[in-house]
């Protein structure tokens, strides 16, 4: 498996530099410019795709009846590790068996647009929220919430599963590894060359083409939509 420490070799002998040449500062407060350039790039092709690889399902406990939880760290289900939560694909919830039951994912505004009609439809308000008639999860922000907060459905305390995309760990130092450093080494390789190259004279930069760099990239998202799909036999031929 490819490690960080072989991308920064890779990059540094790219560009016919001494990885040194990418160190500022003295230690104990030096900065790696090379290995912030490895974490922008893996940073920047996550901001871009939802990687099929980095799907897991995401477990938040003892969330609040009221508050609800923040996206953020929570228990990877199928490790038991933690994992940083990118973006929720379909929320659960989790009852006092471990069944998950599947819920709807809702914006705020579409929760706070059926709240609205629900008003504008009854005299009586007081029970609004029980007479939705359904449980949804609502994401605002980064927040999330089992809604309505219905105490008698949901108790004081609930958990709250989903299946979701995680953030990579960040690179730390030379050991770590990961799918993007596996699969996507050339287009990573690029992109560090590409940010590492401010930090140079002009005349000291590599010059790299337009062409090369889209067309890295490219197939990396090629490779990651056809990883499910090429393998998935969606087509109805009755």
């Amino acid at each position: 498996m490819a490690t960080i420490n072989e991308l920064k070799l890779a990059v540094s002998g790219f560009m016919q530099r001494d990885q040194a040449t990418f160190v500022r500062g003295q230690a104990p407060n030096s900065f790696d410019l090379l290995l912030q350039a490895c974490n922008n790039a893996r940073l920047y092709a996550e901001r871009r795709v939802d990687f099929e690889l980095a799907r897991c399902t995401a477990e938040f406990v003892d969330v609040n009846l009221i508050e609800g939880v923040r996206l953020g760290v929570a228990t990877d289900r199928a490790t038991g590790g933690l994992v940083t939560v990118k973006k929720v694909v379909t929320p659960f919830l989790v009852g006092s068996d471990g069944s998950a039951r599947p819920l709807d994912l809702w914006t705020k505004k579409k929760w706070t647009e059926a709240l609205k009609r629900r008003y504008e439809a009854q005299h009586d308000t007081s029970d609004v929220l029980i007479n939705l008639g359904q449980l949804v999860v609502v994401q605002d922000g980064d927040l999330l919430f089992v809604a309505p907060a219905d105490a008698a459905a949901l108790g004081g305390t609930y958990t709250l599963c989903a299946d979701a995309f995680k953030w990579l760990t960040p690179y730390t130092d030379n050991t770590n590894t990961d799918f993007l450093l596996n699969y996507a080494f050339d287009w990573l390789m690029y992109r560090c060359i590409y940010e590492l190259n401010f930090f140079l004279k002009e005349d000291e930069r590599v010059m790299l083409s337009d062409k090369l760099m889209t067309e890295a990239w490219n197939a990396v998202v090629t490779w990651n939509n056809e990883l499910v799909t090429a393998n998935t036999d969606d087509s109805n031929l009755s």
